[in-house]
């Protein structure tokens, strides 16, 4: 048994001496992180069977992997959604190498992430902005990769408990608000002349939930629009040019999921 224990130590030194350096958008700069080891290949591509709506089992696997694997785990903390997406990406291209099937209309395209990964160092992370409607001040911002997590985590356990009447148009709904969410950093009301923090951020999610369907139409139009930015933003990574097996070439979108780290 202590010669297994000591093979199973060698590995794990082997493993932490495997470093690759991933481009994080946030810094600005490249970062060390521990090779992909099987076992979180694994969770990986066992995230693949996951509810359809919500991708938690993935972004669990993601968050556990990230942590374990960063080299410089003080700025774990600080580390963007948008940070995660392409740490995942670079691990993506380390495992099976740059080209990616995907089928779009009932045609199969080769996509070379390689042109992904050039472009993360064009992307800028966009700031928080704060806008007010009425009484209500918000304040949006990218999510943190910890946040993320921790969100998804309860959503899905709200989803799970409730799964006995759940429709699957009140689980898009709840993935909708969900997503709304992660990006909202403060919410401030104005009662009677004086300012309340909701403390938002440090609400449970079924209180968020209650929050959000009480915002006003306009105040959800400007939250939605910050999160359109972002999401132009990732699209300039997950959009690139794919060629068919004619050899026609067209511009493709893929998604960091789970899908990405199956075989194909």
């Amino acid at each position: 048994m202590s010669d297994f224990n000591n093979i199973l130590s060698v590995l794990d030194t082997i493993s932490k001496e495997n470093t690759l350096s991933f481009y994080v958008p946030s810094l600005k700069r490249d970062v060390l992180f521990k090779g992909i080891t099987t076992g979180q290949q694994k969770a990986l591509l066992k995230a693949a069977i996951d509810n359809p709506v919500f991708q938690t089992r993935f972004i669990m696997a993601a968050y556990a992997i990230i942590i374990e694997n960063c080299v410089e785990k003080e700025i774990i903390p600080n580390l963007t959604a948008l940070d995660s997406m392409s740490i995942l990406l670079q691990y993506r291209v380390n495992i099976y190498g740059s080209d990616y099937a995907v089928t779009q209309d009932d045609k199969k395209y080769i996509l070379n992430l390689s042109e992904s990964i050039a472009r993360l160092k064009e992307i800028e992370v966009p700031a928080a902005e704060t806008f007010t409607e009425g009484q209500i001040t918000i304040t949006v911002g990218m999510p943190l990769f910890t946040d993320q997590y921790l969100l998804e985590k309860q959503v899905r356990e709200k989803t799970l408990n409730d799964q006995a009447t759940v429709t699957i148009n009140e689980t898009i709904g709840e993935a909708f608000i969900g997503e709304t969410s992660k990006f909202i950093k403060r919410i401030e009301v104005n009662v009677n002349g004086q300012t309340q923090d909701l403390n938002y951020q440090d609400l449970p999610f079924p209180k968020k939930y209650a929050v959000l369907e009480k915002l006003p139409t306009k105040s959800v139009k400007q939250i939605l629009k910050y999160l359109e930015v972002v999401s132009e933003i990732q699209r300039k990574v997950t959009r690139i040019p794919g060629v068919d097996e004619a050899g026609i070439t067209q511009d493709i979108d893929f998604t960091v999921d789970s899908s990405l780290f199956a075989l194909n």
